[in-house]
Order: structure tokens, then sequence, then C-alpha cells
């Protein structure tokens, strides 16, 4: 029988062009900062200039009387219908006492104008008291090292919950440094016998430094919620459906009652998964009840567009005569 050649396939050794190419290319896709509504209203944000502080006074007045200005939010003018929440990153939305990161959410100014909205937030009065910073894992370990936050009771597990798909086996941390929370493991045969049978073991520690996805498209969200009190989002993201689910907490209400409108999205590598600016959007649109767009600036992705953060690793690895990879152990960095 002669042999089959890719001659004789559609695809296969085939050019296929690409089925967004063509609107990419003469400009008819849309993306998220192309959705334009009727009455919305821009958004600016007023972010931390520090890493970690305790907030001592904000006063709003001057940029809610700038010409143009339609409304200012700071965490204290949100309405308790609102399932804000401190101990999750998502549904903290703008800071209430502590701010725990520069470029941190504090205050949201909203105007037809974006350019006026950019100006009034310049107005806002905000006064800091500059907490210790803690920046290195390891440093963070240790016993006498500053408190990252204060604490709040529970851990934020929702990143953990978006990637894993196998069970854990968590433990609320008893002793030692009290920036280690929570300990998880994931445990699979008996790493003992493991590295009893291996005749090599090689062991060290690596470090990945933090590092932004770098995609071309900044972080963008607009929201709109009609008379129904049903909401529809346009946001470029990798997870509609936890955009949905989140903001069902956040708002209180059905999921039936969220429309995730997922339109082109200029790359994302991992770094739009969580909807941080669709939920700040969503709450000042249930606020205001108008659409709300929300447009981050490339300095204001780098500071708080949830990049990878840096990670210390510890590596054990056992291995036999014959190649086989016998035994795996990894953990955090030591000390």
């Amino acid at each position: 029988m002669a042999t089959e050649t890719t001659s004789s396939f559609s695809a296969v050794g085939k050019r296929v062009g690409r089925i967004e190419g063509a609107a990419k290319v003469t400009g008819k896709t849309k993306y998220a900062f192309d959705i334009q509504i009727r009455g919305m209203l821009h958004a600016k944000i007023l972010r931390s200039p520090i890493g970690h502080g305790r907030i001592k006074r904000i006063d709003t007045s001057k940029a809610k009387a700038y010409p143009g200005v339609h409304a200012v939010f700071t965490a204290a003018d949100l309405s308790k219908e609102l399932d804000t929440n401190p101990n999750e990153r998502v549904l903290t939305l703008l800071a209430q006492e502590e701010v725990l990161y520069h470029g941190q959410p504090i205050a949201a100014v909203l105007s037809v104008d974006p350019s006026v909205a950019e100006e009034a937030m310049d107005l806002i009065e905000l006064e800091l008291e500059e907490l210790p910073a803690v920046v290195e894992p390891l440093a963070a370990m240790r016993p006498d090292s500053p408190l990252v936050r204060s604490d709040v009771g529970e851990v934020d597990r929702s990143e953990e919950q978006a990637h894993l798909t196998i069970s854990t086996e968590a433990a609320k941390e008893q002793t030692g440094s009290t920036n280690v929370t929570q300990r998880v493991s994931y445990t699979r045969g008996d790493i003992e016998a493991g590295f009893a049978e291996a005749d090599v073991i090689v062991e060290n520690q690596w470090r990945a430094s933090w590092v932004h996805q770098g995609y071309l498209e900044n972080h963008v969200a607009v929201v709109d919620c009609d008379v129904n009190g049903d909401y529809t989002v346009w946001t470029g993201t990798q997870g509609p459906f936890r955009v949905r689910e989140e903001l069902s907490r956040l708002l209180q209400i059905p999921e039936g009652k969220i429309n995730v409108e997922v339109v082109e999205m200029g790359g994302g590598f991992g770094g739009k998964n969580r909807p941080f600016d669709s939920a700040l959007a969503a709450a000042l649109a249930h606020e205001v009840r108008r659409p709300v767009k929300i447009v981050l600036s490339r300095s204001e992705d780098l500071r708080a567009g949830n990049p990878a953060p840096q990670a210390v690793i510890s590596l054990k690895t056992g291995a036999a005569k014959d190649g086989r990879l016998v035994a795996l152990q990894a953990g955090p960095g030591r000390i």
C-alpha cells in the first residue's frame, strides 16, 4: 500500500490562517478598552504609595467638589449590601485601615471624563503611617520578622482553589513566625522508602524572582447594572466563570444575574485569572447604578496587576542507577 503523504490532508502540512487574524489587523476586534456605553463613568484609583502602612486620615472633600466629578468612594462609603471581606484580596476592594502593598486601591473617583477623574484624584488628602514592609520571603518567615499584615483570623485560599485539581491537607501554623499562617501538604507514595531506594540524592534551593507577565493589554473592566439588578461585565479574562462566581459573592446575587462577556484578550499568561478590577468596577456600578469603566495604566498594572510573586523552593531528588526518579520532595526555602 502506498504511503499516504501530507498532501492528501486538508490541514496537516498546510498553512492555516488564524481565525481572528483578519479582524485584528484591520482594527475590527473589540477589546474591553473599546467598550463604550451611554452614561458610562470612568473610575480612577488612588493607590498606596508605600508597601505597608496604616491609614491615619483621608479627606475626599476637595475631590468631590471638583467640577465634573460624579462621586468619590473610600471603603467607608461602600454600602453594607456588598459582601466585602478583608481576608480576601478580590473582595477587599478598597483598603480600610491598613494598606498591604504598594499600589493597593484606597479610593475611587468617578467622572464621565477620565481626565477629570484623574485630576480630582490628586486632590484627595491622604495621611499614612508607614509600617515595616517585608518583601523577602525567607526574611518574612523568621520569628523576629515584622508582621506583613495585621491578624485577620483567616487565610485567603482562593488562589489555591483556582489552580488545584487535587486534594490537599492543610494545617494552621501553631509555632514559628507569625507570618507563616498555614502549611499545605501534597503527598503521594512513601517518600522515605523512595529515598532509601535511591543511589543518588541531589538537594538544593532555588529562587524564582517576582515577575510580571508582560502582556500588551493592561487590565480593563467595564461593568453595567440595569434597572432589574442584572449585571453585564466586559473584561479580557482567562477565567470568566471565576469572575461570575466571585462577583456573585460580592454583590450577593445569583450567578444567573451576572453575564460575563469575554471580549478579545491582549495577552494574559496566567495574569488575568482573578477579577480584581471587575470586582471594584462592579461595586462602583452597584453604588451609582451606571456603567463603570476601569482602565489600568502601564504603571498601575506593573504595581498592582497581580503578577507572579517571588518564591524560594527547596528540592530534594532521588534517582536510581538505571535513571529512574524514585523520590521527589519539594518545600519552601530554608531560613
